[in-house]
């Protein structure tokens, strides 16, 4: 881990499942996925190619040199708590492309299959930096609606990658539900910081609802300046 050696353990009571079953007709529309865990069933061709389940198949059938369309269903399914930092997106994007894989009889090494669910990994990573990107324009322009909302998205991407915790989840929530224009985890995930966006009318009850579950809110006003 970031250079040192670390202890791993399996966790055999958690898996995530991937499975393909052909289809006689379904319209020419192609793959259809369904996801229960995630209220998920839509077909590929309806998901914006950003979607992380999209990109995990496309990059599959590219490594496999797949181009033509499906006639299935892929069922995923996954026992991995959502947003644990147990790694459920990246078990359930190694289902898929196995699934996959297996669905052509082909064959692809752990490690090719490991370099493209990197790939979709980092998927989040680069959203999360138009994220920012759009958040500074937002901050310039004093556009505190939308910079909010930017901050909540960014918070549910940092969710996907697993960095966020229960409670982490929880203060974000209540921040938004007193008042805050947006709330995200702040830092590295993990901790017990979050950092939401209020006005000077919706401070006051965002700050009650917090040190309400015990926290110890910080505040802080940013005001505008000129050089000259």
């Amino acid at each position: 881990v970031h250079g040192e050696p670390a202890l791993a353990a399996p966790l055999d009571s958690l898996s995530s499942t991937s499975t393909i079953n052909p289809i006689k007709t379904n319209g020419n529309k192609g793959l259809s996925i369904t996801a229960p865990d995630i209220n998920l069933s839509e077909y590929l061709y309806s998901l914006h190619q950003s979607h992380p389940i999209a990109d995990i198949i496309r990059r599959t059938l590219l490594a496999l040199n797949c181009h033509e369309s499906i006639s299935a269903n892929l069922t995923i399914t996954s026992t991995i708590p959502i947003a644990s930092g147990l790694g459920s997106s990246a078990s359930v994007s190694t289902a898929i492309s196995r699934s996959i894989v297996k669905y052509f009889d082909r064959t692809l090494t752990d490690s090719e299959i490991s370099d493209i669910v990197y790939k979709t990994e980092a998927l989040h990573i680069r959203n999360i930096g138009k994220l920012a990107r759009s958040a500074s324009v937002a901050f310039q322009d004093g556009d505190h609606t939308k910079l909010g909302a930017l901050m909540t998205k960014n918070h549910t991407l940092l969710q996907q990658l697993g960095v966020s915790t229960k409670q982490l989840d929880k203060l974000v929530n209540i921040a938004i539900e007193a008042g805050a224009t947006g709330a995200k985890l702040s830092g590295a995930g993990y901790g017990g910081h979050i950092i939401a966006q209020v006005s000077k009318q919706t401070m006051p009850t965002v700050v009650t609802a917090l040190k309400a579950t015990g926290a110890n809110p910080v505040t802080s006003i940013i005001k505008s300046h000129s050089h000259d």
